[in-house]
């Protein structure tokens, strides 16, 4: 009896040993190689080397992860590229072929993959067609241990952004669109039997079964990504090891004189604040541009603030931790209104002097700042018809002020553009003055105006700065 239990014993220890891990040397050491050669070396899993010539950005804001992502258990490595030129921006799925010990390219796609816990990938295209979304589904193949080939694409149709086909000026088919909502799909998918061609739109409950069939029940994996550095080496080599990852932290002291460096350094050597302009390019007379050091999206540590007065622009640039660089986090034409929970206000883009002259005011627009991918996104924007401006509007066919829809009767009406914001424009409709009030509280809510101190581009400006920094 003893035997017995010995060799069952012996049986599932080999078992247990076999079975591949977090930890399983092989697959860490293949993992580790291939991450390394990216970073060190910028070889890709699949034997190409990026050309520096095509290096476009920091090489460190490209990203290196180990995740979970198909329900086995088993890792893959992941290589995001985007430093490069948009047409070679790529992201590796990376397996590991337990048979060889060498590293297998599983699948390549666009960066920033959306990933299920059922294998499914999420790819959105380069190529929008002018539609809403366009995107394809890739599905994993359990027993083939692949991902597959065959095409699963959709094109998003929304009336609201485009009331005629972009690429066919086809008007809308509002048959189709059964139940209202404004979108039509064309799927592409030979296994899904609800769709017979390709070329004709379907109605959302179509789609819903199509994105049922492939993503029911799975969630969303959130993938945890490491700048691709020595430090981002150290820390996938940890998650790999199931040891803590430490990130480096900085102070809002620490930053702020990062900030001032820079400013310093823009200032006095013409340097750009994220060093855009390595090639020693001449940026000009900055003296009068303006200057500004404060936290303007209330996480408690500052942004750099840079008006350029001959531009006509405003930027803001923020410290990326991770990578430990100050980076250009957003610009936009000059005039920004920051408010404290990272809300930022300003004039549209494109809008001329003579049309805001006209309306009697300034279409703008809405960016808030994500602190979980610690960007800022673009948002709503907003038009207005004055009525005592325009009794009858230039820019829809002269027709007469809507006096129908303004039922608050003060003479404004206003044109929201928000996917976001279900009671924004649709068909040139304009909306009333209470839910124009809705649509702001939507992104500034109870948050407070930051007043930003503005110093002059200059020696006696980097001193205000510095004063500021010892108080």
């Amino acid at each position: 009896m003893k035997k017995v239990y010995f060799v069952v014993g012996m049986l599932l220890t080999c078992i247990l040993c076999a079975t591949p891990s977090w930890s399983d040397d092989a697959r860490q050491v293949a993992f580790l190689k291939a991450a390394q050669n990216f970073v060190e070396h910028h070889k890709l899993p699949d034997g190409e080397t990026i050309d520096n010539d095509s290096i476009v950005d920091d090489f460190e804001i490209n990203e290196i992860a180990v995740a979970v992502i198909n329900g086995d258990g088993k890792p893959k490595l992941l290589i995001k590229v985007k430093s490069t030129s948009n047409t070679e921006m790529t992201e590796y799925v990376c397996g590991f072929d337990e048979k060889s010990h060498k590293l297998t390219v599983e699948y390549i796609g666009y960066p920033d993959l959306e990933y299920f816990d059922n294998g499914c990938i999420k790819e959105y295209l380069r190529r929008r067609r002018g539609f809403e979304d366009y995107y394809s589904l890739i599905t994993y193949n359990t027993k083939e241990k692949k991902y597959g080939v065959e095409e699963k694409v959709v094109v998003v149709w929304n009336k609201r952004k485009n009331p005629v086909s972009p690429d066919e000026e086809k008007p809308f088919p509002d048959k189709i669109d059964v139940t209202g909502d404004g979108l039509v799909y064309f799927i592409e998918d030979k296994t899904f039997k609800l769709v017979k061609n390709a070329d004709e739109p379907v109605d959302t409950p179509i789609y819903n079964e199509w994105i049922k069939k492939y993503i029911d029940g799975a969630k969303k994996i959130d993938i945890e990504w490491f700048p691709a550095s020595s430090k981002g080496i150290k820390m996938l080599k940890a998650k790999l090891e199931g040891l803590p990852v430490t990130y480096p932290s900085f102070s809002a002291e620490a930053i702020y004189d990062k900030m001032l460096k820079a400013a310093q350094d823009y200032v006095a050597k013409n340097i750009l604040p994220a060093n855009n302009n390595s090639d020693n390019e001449d940026i000009g007379d900055i003296s009068k541009n303006m200057l500004a050091i404060c936290d303007i999206n209330g996480d408690g540590k500052p942004e750099l603030l840079i008006k350029n007065i001959k531009e006509n622009n405003e930027y803001v640039y923020g410290f990326n931790e991770k990578i430990e660089k100050i980076q250009e986090k957003y610009s936009g034409p000059m005039g920004f209104e920051y408010f404290n929970n990272g809300c930022i206000k300003h004039k549209s883009y494109g809008e001329d002097d003579e049309s805001i002259e006209r309306k009697k005011f300034t279409p703008y627009q809405f960016t808030i700042y994500n602190k979980n991918q610690d960007i800022f996104e673009i948002k709503g924007n907003v038009d207005i018809w004055n009525k005592d401006a325009l009794p009858t509007n230039p820019e829809y066919d002269n027709k007469p002020f809507p006096t129908d829809i303004d039922v608050t009767g003060d003479g404004f009406v206003y044109f929201i553009f928000d996917d976001d914001f279900e009671d924004a424009w649709w068909d040139n409709k304009a909306v009333d003055t209470p839910v124009y009030e809705a649509w702001v509280k939507k992104y500034i809510g109870d948050a407070k105006p930051v007043q930003v101190q503005w110093v002059p581009a200059t020696a006696d400006g980097v001193k205000a700065l510095e004063a500021k920094r010892q108080k």
